[in-house]
């Protein structure tokens, strides 16, 4: 498994990107888990809390750039520190990104052999200035971002 610092150590070459990645950057992945770089859309931000009706639900839309302790009231950071930790850097200030979603599950597994249950987790990041993630082949050229 990665520690926190080997992740921000191989997160350091992109930390001036100024760009989506045309293609997927995989940061580090092992064992079913990763951490990846991509252009892919994700949510459109900001977005309400929702009741799947499931037994689930979607906590809804907290701005962190502005205001690190929010990270508080993220339910789905309660109790996990490294998460936590993650999220203030991602969110800070001198950072270039922000946080738009994250999420942790407990499902049961279907894969035979596999643990009786699986912990799944993401986090969504945008670069915080909006025009940077634009699809590649619609940017301009970033001299004048």
């Amino acid at each position: 498994m990665i520690n926190f610092d080997e992740l921000l150590e191989l997160w350091a070459p992109w930390r001036g990107t100024n760009a989506p990645p045309c293609q997927t950057v995989t940061l580090w992945s092992a064992g079913g888990c990763g951490i990846f770089i991509s252009s892919d859309w994700g949510p459109a931000v900001p977005y309400p809390a929702i009741d799947h009706g499931d037994g689930t639900q979607n906590y809804g839309y907290r701005r962190l750039k502005d205001d690190l302790s929010r990270i508080r009231q993220i339910p789905e950071a309660e109790n996990w520190p490294d998460l936590q930790r993650f999220l203030k850097v991602l969110n800070a200030t001198a950072s270039p990104v922000e946080s738009v979603g994250c999420e942790k599950c407990f499902a049961p597994s279907e894969e035979q052999g596999a643990p009786p249950v699986v912990l799944g987790s993401y986090i969504d990041v945008i670069f915080t200035k909006a025009v940077l993630n634009d699809r590649p082949e619609n940017l301009r050229a970033f001299d004048t971002v």
